[in-house]
């Protein structure tokens, strides 16, 4: 449609993929809902049968089977390269399919894989549970280790350097650009979980990232009603990661897609809006007598906070609270559970605010320090509610502390 090669991001987000004279007249893209797609000939059938085993060259919009994507699919795939400024993208059926297909593009038994330390837990579990059964060697790195540590972890079989940044939970930054520059001088791929800032506020392609790898349950989506994610990648790349993605068959479905295209044509709205709440809400209860540390990008006292100065042009709405002792399960239950506005529940990127409590574990889990067992911590997810219900919610909760 008119309009999406401009760079402004609202206005890609809006038209990118979208063509109302191929939909009928609908400014919605169609639902094509199918396991089966049929050949008009046989000639059509043996031409899609070539390519689909042609190694060489894998087709990304692959009409033989359901399995391997509808329309509505490859329009929410282009939709989410384009606003990454990428060739390709490959929506998966969650955020933990997209990292499974993005790791196994690259790793086999005797290959090794440095991943950051404060990584989203299932991540940790898929290398160190699944993969390694299969004969995949890890190490775990500190998320702001130096640039001259990382390489000394090196070794001449290490395949993949897979970070997640802000680290999750608590939320420090990694130097990506000079990870990848690293990364680059031993011939390793990289790969980043981008989900907290999204191609709005991060462009990974743009410092030479290999792959990127998000859930689009969070703010792709927004809603809260779906689960999806997507592998984002480039030409070079193409073959790997499509050869990944249909051996683990992790499609999904193109109702989910449609949702997270609808999400798209407002995810710059609702980020903007995210934005300025968590600006509001963390000045209003940094300075509780409960809490002694406020973990977020935007913060000056977050570890790599000039990483996210120099590469990011924004943040999201999701932070953590590190409170001022260990309190008993029987303590916090009274923080938890008067809570009017914040619901008790996993996952973020909807219009609801949302909190869970850090696993009792985490210390013991990770090589970095910044969190001990001291400290009480409660991550927080800020929604799209009006702040001033949400910081007198915190508030009163933390007083009963």
């Amino acid at each position: 449609m008119a309009g999406s090669s401009s760079k402004s991001f609202a206005t890609k987000a809006v038209h990118v993929a979208r063509d109302p004279k191929k939909q009928h007249g609908c400014v919605n893209n169609g639902i094509f809902q199918s396991s089966t797609l049929v050949f008009d000939t046989y000639e059509d059938f043996i031409f899609a049968d070539r390519i689909y085993y042609n190694k060489e060259k894998l087709n990304v919009r692959q009409r033989t089977y359901g399995r391997n994507g509808t329309e509505t699919i490859f329009d929410c795939e282009e939709a989410i390269a384009e606003l990454y400024g990428a060739n390709y993208a490959k929506m998966t059926s969650c955020g933990y399919s997209a990292i499974l297909v993005a790791l196994n593009a690259f790793c086999y038994a005797g290959a090794h894989v440095l991943m950051s330390d404060g990584v989203y837990g299932p991540t940790r579990s898929l290398l160190q549970k699944t993969l390694a059964r299969y004969g995949v060697e890890y190490t775990f790195y500190h998320p702001t280790i130096s640039i001259k540590e990382l390489e000394n972890l090196i070794k001449p079989n290490t395949k993949v350097i897979y970070m997640e940044s802000p680290s999750s939970l608590t939320f420090e930054v990694q130097d990506v650009v000079s990870i990848v520059k690293l990364a680059r001088k031993y011939n390793i791929n990289t790969i980043l979980d981008n989900t907290f800032f999204t191609s709005y506020y991060f462009k990974p392609f743009e410092y030479d990232v290999d792959v990127i790898v998000e859930a689009c349950t969070k703010y792709f989506s927004g809603h809260s009603d779906i689960m999806a994610g997507v592998v984002v990648f480039n030409e070079n790349l193409s073959n790997k990661i499509i050869t990944s993605y249909r051996e683990i068959g992790a499609n999904t479905t193109a109702i989910n897609a449609y949702y997270v295209l609808r999400g798209i044509r407002t995810l710059k709205v609702r980020l903007d809006a995210h934005k300025i709440a968590v600006d509001e809400v963390i000045e209003a209860i940094k300075g509780h007598e409960r809490i002694t540390n406020v973990l977020h990008p935007s913060q000056k006292t977050i570890p790599g906070h000039e990483f996210f100065k120099k590469q990011c042009t924004g943040y999201t709405s999701l932070f953590s609270i590190v409170l001022d002792k260990n309190y008993s399960h029987k303590v916090m239950s009274k923080f938890f559970n008067r809570l009017q506005y914040f619901g008790i529940g996993y996952s973020w990127g909807g219009y609801e605010s949302l909190v869970i409590q850090f696993p009792d574990d985490l210390a013991k889990m990770r090589i970095s320090s910044l969190i001990g067992s001291e400290n009480t911590c409660v991550r927080v997810y800020i929604g799209l509610e009006d702040t001033k219900d949400l910081i007198q919610d915190l508030k009163t909760s933390l007083d009963l502390l």
